[in-house]
């Protein structure tokens, strides 16, 4: 029996080719009777992290000194964080001046060693949100992710297992995201169906105050870029402007796109 996953990437999306409209009208009609799906296994948060920082690590050998204190100061604060200790970001400009790659360095070993030792969902609190130490190394990923096509000025080539890790923790926060936009649509679902490098489909339940409520028939199914879905969460692109194409209740899914950056620190 052929899956989604399976439709996914015989139409090229596992390789990153993107489908022509023809094709991905063909691809809303089968996820509107599809379950959620995945094709590429997501890596663990603390991989994403460390692959996030070997892929800025010499963008930022050559670039601008302030952002590499800005890094540095960051990485104190995500090191105290996956800690369990609490510190605030009055400015989140560099907060070390004096500092370098090098320092970075440290700090990321040091922050991968806490990790590693700490138990996954132990809750922290991380740029003022509530999270776990998984978490807190998603939101790095993508902090560094986006350092990453700042420094460069094209999006990186990037892992498919880390953004299938990225665009999977995404999924699961756009009820909140929606909420804290002020925006939140208990009772309807939005499904999600990602294309490109790393595929897959999610049924997102948009009711943040019952995290356990189970998946209805989907009000909207949203077709998106993989890519261009976390650079929309990142800040770093216009969801009213990246190709996406949507079946049912198009002002859900405008709001849904809208509010995916809701929690972006960039």
């Amino acid at each position: 029996m052929t899956t989604f996953a399976d439709s996914l990437a015989a139409i090229g999306d596992a390789v990153g080719v993107q489908p022509a409209p023809s094709v991905l009208r063909s691809v809303l009609t089968r996820a509107a009777q599809s379950r959620p799906a995945t094709v590429v296994a997501p890596c663990s948060p603390l991989d994403a992290y460390l692959g996030a920082a070997a892929d800025v690590r010499p963008l930022l050998l050559r670039g601008d000194p302030q952002l590499v204190a800005h890094v540095v100061g960051m990485e104190e604060h995500v090191l105290a964080w996956v800690r369990g200790e609490h510190t605030e970001i009055d400015d989140h400009a560099a907060v070390r001046s004096d500092a370098g790659v090098e320092a970075w360095d440290e700090l990321v070993a040091g922050v991968a060693r806490e990790a590693a030792s700490a138990e996954p969902s132990r809750e922290v609190t991380a740029f003022g949100l509530p999270t776990d130490v998984e978490g807190l190394l998603v939101l790095r990923t993508f902090e560094l992710w986006t350092h990453a096509q700042d420094l460069a000025g094209a999006v990186p080539e990037t892992d498919p297992a880390r953004l299938a890790l990225m665009s999977s923790r995404l999924a699961e926060v756009l009820p909140a995201a929606m909420a804290v936009r002020g925006v939140p649509r208990p009772g309807r679902t939005a499904r999600l169906v990602l294309t490109g490098v790393a595929p897959g489909c999610f049924d997102v339940p948009l009711d943040p105050s019952d995290p356990s409520e189970p998946a209805g028939e989907p009000d909207v199914t949203i077709v998106v870029d993989v890519v261009d879905m976390c650079r929309v969460a990142a800040r770093r692109a216009d969801p009213g402007v990246i190709a996406t194409q949507c079946e049912g209740d198009e002002e859900l899914g405008r709001l849904v796109l809208a509010a995916a950056d809701a929690f972006a620190q960039d």
